[in-house]
C-alpha cells in the first residue's frame, strides 16, 4: 500500500511540472591547448551539455570551431591569471546562466578569431562578469547574439569590456556594463530588441579607421553612458548613429566624426554632464535632430 501511494504521489508531482532539476556538473578543461569537442580534454571524459558548468583555467586555451558547443555557464579563471576561449571556423558557443571571465593581471579572454563565429544566449538570466577579463572581436561577421526564448525575454548583462571588430545583435536585450570599444575596424551595435548601459564611459572609439555603428528601428534607445572618442582617434575615427537614441551621458571628442542620421539627444546639464568637445566634427542629416542638453 505504501509503495502504491508513493508511486501515485510521484506521478502527480511530475504531471504538475514540479520535479526538481538535477544539480549541474562542473567540467574542467584539462588540455593545455585543445578542442571543446574532444572528450579527452575534459576531466569527466565527455564534452559539456547544456546543463553543465565548465571551467577553463590559466594557462589553458580551449577552441570552439566548426560546430556548435553548449554549456550552462563558463568560468575562465582562476583569478589573477585566467584561461582563454577561442572561437574559429564558424564555431558557436551557447550558454544560459551567469558566467565569468577573470584575470586582473593576465586577463582571461573570449577571442573571436575567424568569421561567422558567435557567442549566443536566449536566457533571461545570462551575465558575463569579471573582474579582469574581456571579449575581443577580430572579424566583421563575428557576433554576440542575444535572442528571446520561445516565451519571455532574453537578456545579457555584459560586465566585461567588449572590443575590436564584431556585431552585437538579436531580438533580446543587451546591457553594456563593461564598455564597448570599436578598435581596428567596425563594431556594430544592433539591431537589438532593447539596448541598455550604465553611467560612465560605455561607448568608445579607439584608433584610426575605427567605427562604432548603431543600427536598429523601433523605440528610442534610452541610455546613461558617455560616448567617447579616445585620445588615439583621428579624422578617420567615426561614431555613426543610424537609430534614435538618447543618453544622459556626455559626448567626449578630441578628434573624429560623429555622424547623426536619426534624432539623437545627449547630456544632462542638471547632472553636470556637459559636452567635452575639443576637436573633430559633428555631421547631422538634414531633417534630423542632435542636441546636447
Amino acid at each position: 500500500m505504501m509503495t502504491s501511494m508513493r508511486f501515485i504521489a510521484l506521478v502527480t508531482v511530475g504531471a504538475l511540472g514540479w520535479t526538481a532539476s538535477a544539480p549541474a556538473d562542473t567540467l574542467n578543461f584539462t588540455c593545455d591547448h585543445g578542442w571543446w569537442y574532444d572528450p579527452d580534454c575534459w576531466d569527466a571524459g565527455r564534452i559539456p551539455t547544456a546543463s553543465d558548468d565548465v571551467r577553463i583555467d590559466y594557462p589553458r586555451v580551449c577552441n570552439v570551431g566548426g560546430g556548435d558547443a553548449v554549456c550552462r555557464s563558463f568560468v575562465l579563471g582562476p583569478s589573477n591569471y585566467a584561461g582563454t576561449l577561442t572561437l574559429s571556423d564558424a564555431g558557436t558557443l551557447t550558454f544560459s546562466e551567469p558566467s565569468y571571465i577573470l584575470g586582473e593581471i593576465g586577463p582571461g579572454r573570449i577571442i573571436f578569431q575567424e568569421n561567422d563565429t558567435a557567442l549566443k544566449t536566449s536566457s533571461p538570466t545570462a551575465e558575463i562578469r569579471g573582474p579582469g577579463g574581456e571579449i575581443v572581436g577580430q572579424h566583421a561577421t563575428a557576433r554576440i547574439i542575444v535572442d528571446n526564448p520561445p516565451s519571455g525575454l532574453g537578456k545579457l548583462v555584459c560586465k566585461v569590456p567588449v572590443r575590436g571588430i564584431l556585431k552585437i545583435e538579436g531580438t533580446g536585450e543587451f546591457v553594456n556594463e563593461g564598455g564597448v570599444t570599436a578598435e581596428g575596424g567596425t563594431l556594430i551595435v544592433g539591431p537589438l530588441g532593447t539596448l541598455g548601459d550604465k553611467q560612465g564611459d560605455m561607448w568608445l572609439v579607439r584608433e584610426p579607421n575605427s567605427t562604432l555603428l548603431f543600427v536598429g528601428t523601433g523605440a528610442e534607445a534610452i541610455l546613461s553612458g558617455n560616448f567617447v572618442m579616445d585620445m588615439t582617434a583621428d579624422s578617420t575615427s567615426l561614431i555613426k548613429i543610424d537609430r534614435s537614441l538618447s543618453t544622459n551621458g556626455r559626448l567626449k571628442m578630441t578628434a573624429g566624426v560623429l555622424d547623426v542620421n536619426e534624432d539623437v539627444f545627449m547630456g544632462n546639464e542638471t547632472a553636470g554632464n556637459f559636452a567635452e568637445i575639443t576637436g573633430g566634427k559633428i555631421d547631422v542629416e538634414p531633417g534630423k535632430k542632435f542636441e546636447h542638453r
